[in-house]
């Protein structure tokens, strides 16, 4: 380690930085020798996404929140279709404060994209804690069905117990919008049902509660709707059932 600390240039990414830097990888004595050597060289321009994922998880580990979002800059800058960069930028925002209007505007790079266990979780409580819980809720539920992982369902579960979270699972709507669960009498007996685009039941989004309707299941047949529940409630019934 001495003699390539010797020969190393600390502001170029060559052959030699880059031996230096596995030699202090291999041994957490040299922790901070690498932190700093890494810094140098982000400060230098000399950066690949590997180093700057490095360091990241450094700063990360010390609370250096600053150096955080320094890095996520440049991070989103190097791979700005990367998800992950994006989601990892969003905390790094939110740990330094004073930046809800940016979090806010990024939310769009997360709608309709796969995220990792660990971004779906950290996103819901940035997104929660700026007051922004109807996105979180969707982030976590678009997942959720996309995934149908463990560890988020039992997140989900976790959170409803937060009581403005529950409020928006378990909310009772005054209008008909698509995957809610919705209640409809049909022929004096009650029937639930999912409001999917494509169904016989699409013809109901933007209906209001008390509203009757025509549908055609084998018949024309006229429905009352009864009840209008969010699509989180359904996926919180849904994730009980399978709990047993």
């Amino acid at each position: 380690i001495e003699i390539c600390e010797h020969y190393a240039d600390y502001s170029i990414l060559d052959m030699r930085t880059i031996l230096l830097i596995d030699l202090y990888k291999s041994n957490r004595v040299y922790s901070q020798k690498l932190y700093k050597l890494l810094h140098g060289l982000r400060k230098s321009h000399q950066m690949t996404v590997d180093t700057l994922s490095l360091e990241l998880n450094f700063a990360i580990e010390v609370g250096d929140a600053d150096r955080c979002l320094e890095i996520t800059s440049e991070l989103v800058k190097l791979k700005p279709d990367n998800i992950t960069a994006w989601a990892n930028h969003v905390q790094s925002l939110f740990r330094c404060g004073g930046h809800e209007e940016e979090i806010i505007a990024l939310k769009s790079k997360f709608v309709g994209n796969a995220l990792s266990v660990q971004a779906t979780i950290a996103l819901f409580r940035v997104y929660h804690a700026i007051n922004e819980t109807q996105f979180a809720l969707d982030i976590l539920y678009d997942q959720i069905v996309i995934t149908k992982d463990q560890e988020l369902k039992d997140f989900f579960i976790s959170m409803h117990l937060n009581r403005e979270v529950d409020r928006l699972i378990t909310l009772s709507k005054n209008t008909v919008e698509k995957d809610d669960l919705v209640v409809l009498e049909i022929d004096g007996q009650d029937k639930e049902c999912v409001i999917t685009r494509g169904s016989v039941y699409d013809v109901l989004i933007g209906c209001k509660l008390g509203n009757k309707r025509i549908i055609t299941l084998t018949d024309d047949t006229e429905v009352e709707i009864k009840s209008i529940h969010p699509k989180y409630y359904k996926m919180l019934r849904d994730i009980y059932k399978e709990i047993g």
